[in-house]
């Protein structure tokens, strides 16, 4: 199992810990369904199924799914990725890794270029990953001004117009903390796949095929935002992690 390390203010690398059984059934906070070879499945998640309603984005097209729990409707794959999982190490469904509150412009990419200096904007047009910085702008420290646009739903500065980023409740409630978290929990609707992260400290692929790492939109002190973590074997509750990190984002219907 994994967890990030809060003795650096969220801004560590995830380290090995070993919890208990005991341990990971006492967690409540938001876990996340992923996807699984089979597909489909309950495995301990809400159900859903895909509609006919297709929606372009930013040269991908997406399609609506909808929890059977909720009611609630989602896009079936992350931001930027290609396919819908066929697995959990589906690399063409990994999709883009985003820092938090940070809009669409490039540095979102993968593979984008890096840079140690913070951006003076939120709204910037620079297509490199900052590292090496708690937070990758120097403006907006307690996170209102990118919380608001990620909450609104008229704009596609993150998700396509009528969609946004959710809230760490959104999350929770898709999801049943009352079983261990093993791959049969990876047949959820939302077909999550482990896309790793993107390390605050030196913009380095972290974990990549180990866990997935999702941001919602609720902020937190001056330095942080709210995640949600899955490992390869383990469920977390709600992470604290600096504004810096590469994580991904799953886009959820106003």
């Amino acid at each position: 199992m994994y967890e990030k390390n809060h003795k650096h203010e969220g801004g560590g690398k995830l380290t090995p810990q070993i919890f208990s059984r005991f341990s990971v059934l006492a967690v409540v906070g938001v876990l996340i369904a992923g996807c699984g070879s089979g597909g489909g499945g309950d495995g301990g998640s809400s159900g859903g199924g895909s509609s006919a309603v297709v929606v372009e984005f930013n040269g991908k097209t997406y399609q609506e799914v909808t929890s059977s729990r909720t009611t609630k409707i989602w896009l079936d794959r992350n931001q930027g990725a290609d396919q819908v999982c066929v697995s959990k190490t589906d690399t063409n469904c990994y999709g883009d890794l985003y820092q938090w509150g940070r809009q669409i412009n490039g540095h979102e990419i993968r593979t984008s270029t890096t840079t140690t200096t913070q951006m003076i904007a939120i709204d910037d047009t620079n297509d490199s990953f900052v590292y090496s910085n708690s937070d990758w702008a120097s403006v907006d420290t307690d996170g209102s001004a990118r919380q608001a646009l990620m909450t609104s739903n008229d704009n596609d500065k993150y998700c396509p117009p009528n969609y946004r980023v959710p809230t760490k409740a959104e999350l929770q409630a898709e999801l049943d903390i009352s079983t261990p978290f093993d791959d049969t929990n990876f047949d959820g609707f939302l077909k999550i796949p482990q896309a790793g992260y993107r390390y605050s400290g030196d913009g380095v692929l972290t974990n990549v095929g180990l866990e997935a790492d999702f941001w919602v939109n609720d902020t937190n002190d001056t330095t942080n935002g709210w995640s949600a973590l899955i490992t390869s074997g383990s469920l977390q509750s709600p992470q604290i992690a600096n504004r810096a990190y590469g994580f991904s984002v799953r886009c959820i219907k106003n």
